[in-house]
């Protein structure tokens, strides 16, 4: 009876730790996928410099300092958008809107590829802690893919953090991990690909 009793509270505890991200997840519009100079993000929590894979809720607002620059991937559609300083800008449900400043570039990640991908958001990456033993094995088309896909030695930081958000999205944990370690490793100062490179999707 103790182990069905323990086994019932385990279950209950990954359940709500999941619906929790998933909650939380819901009102993540973007991600940042490069920050360069002086970033500040405002949101109901507060004000606090920006992070690489910082989830972006709709509603927030970035304030770019001169000669800073932000890219931010939208989650739903993969869309990129490049912010230059000095500006204000706040995110929308679908795009970033411009408050001052230059208007934002837009273009397809990774050549389109992110568009119709299940991005995660970072609760939704650290829920699946829980779940790492239940995952489905990757085609060998998608392994293909991900060669095509990879970014050269001259590509950019928003560039490599879409491709692993990519490679997530097809369930390629180990390759996908191999980027966050990489990246993490050229930028120590950012808690977020740390936490990314050591989960086990």
């Amino acid at each position: 009876m103790r182990k069905c009793n323990f086994l019932y509270t385990c279950v209950s505890l990954m359940v709500a730790v999941i619906i929790s991200g998933q909650a939380n997840a819901a009102d993540t519009v973007a991600l940042v996928s490069d920050v360069s100079g002086s970033v500040i993000v405002k949101t109901n929590s507060g004000s606090s410099p920006a992070k690489l894979l910082a989830t972006i809720p709709s509603g927030a607002l970035f304030e770019l300092s001169e000669g800073a620059k932000l890219s931010m991937i939208y989650v739903a559609k993969g869309d990129e958008y490049k912010l230059s300083g000095p500006g204000s800008y706040k995110v929308d449900v679908f795009s970033p809107q411009t408050i001052s400043g230059a208007a934002p570039a837009k273009q397809a990640s990774l050549g389109g590829a992110l568009n119709g991908k299940k991005i995660r958001s970072e609760n939704v990456a650290q829920a699946s802690i829980a779940m790492r033993g239940i995952k489905k094995v990757a085609s060998s088309e998608a392994r293909e893919q991900a060669i095509k896909l990879r970014p050269g030695k001259n590509g950019t930081v928003s560039e490599r953090v879409a491709y692993g958000l990519w490679l997530e999205s097809e369930n390629l944990a180990d390759e996908a991990r191999q980027v966050w370690n990489e990246l993490a490793a050229e930028f120590p100062d950012q808690p977020n690909l740390r936490d990314r490179a050591v989960i086990k999707p």
